[in-house]
């Protein structure tokens, strides 16, 4: 899969097989948990084609 950024293929290389918290994803990613959340937007309308999603919730996102 081809990604728009950088930030956006490590934030899918680290959610493809476990579930982290919003605030861990945005330390090891140097951005806010506001980004993040953004970001998640982002990728999951790029999986969308696929029928897939990353499921976001109040503490953590969900692959």
């Amino acid at each position: 899969m081809r990604f728009p950024n950088q930030r956006l293929a490590q934030l899918f290389t680290l959610l493809r097989n476990e579930t982290l918290p919003q605030d861990e994803l945005a330390q090891r990613l140097s951005v806010s948990t506001r980004t993040v959340r953004a970001d998640i937007t982002a990728l999951n309308t790029l999986l969308a084609q696929y029928g897939a999603q990353f499921i976001l919730n109040a503490v953590a996102v969900i692959s």
